[in-house]
């Protein structure tokens, strides 16, 4: 049974964006640890869990319950998607890149074609997950990327 989804529409320069849910519901401050790392006591959704369980910890059984969950959305969609066209990642030390591998899933699950050299990153920018604002975000990304 596909996993529990609630789309939500992202708001940006395009057409029709979306996530499939939020990667994070709540996160409270627990203390700190033996090494004196803060530890938090985060809520997720399911497919929030799974992007985690993915990207921070290598769990490559996370991978098809999120291919099948994005793949059945797309696959809703009253559009015709011509083409995927992963962004290169900001983090390039991991020996598999999730972005990539979703996207795999997505287009062996939907057939939809996959184009994984159409954009390639210029620029190292390192990772935005705590970059919010809209205008900061754009600045570092100005000039990263060329389309092929």
């Amino acid at each position: 049974m596909p996993i529990k989804i609630h789309p939500r529409k992202l708001a940006g320069p395009w057409s029709a964006g979306f996530a499939l849910d939020f990667h994070t519901s709540s996160s409270t401050f627990i203390g700190y640890n033996s090494f004196g790392h803060p530890e938090f006591d985060t809520k997720r959704p399911p497919i929030g869990d799974l992007l985690y369980k993915l990207k921070n910890r290598g769990d490559l059984t996370a991978l098809e319950p999120i291919c099948e969950a994005a793949a059945l959305f797309l696959q809703s969609w009253p559009i015709i998607v011509d083409a995927m066209i992963p962004f290169p990642p900001s983090n390039t030390t991991r020996k598999r890149q999730p972005v990539i591998e979703i996207a795999t899933g997505i287009s062996k699950r939907t057939g939809i074609p996959l184009c994984t050299s159409c954009v390639s990153k210029v620029k190292n920018t390192g990772q935005l997950k705590d970059i919010f604002d809209r205008a900061e975000r754009d600045k570092i990304l100005a000039d990263a990327f060329i389309v092929n």
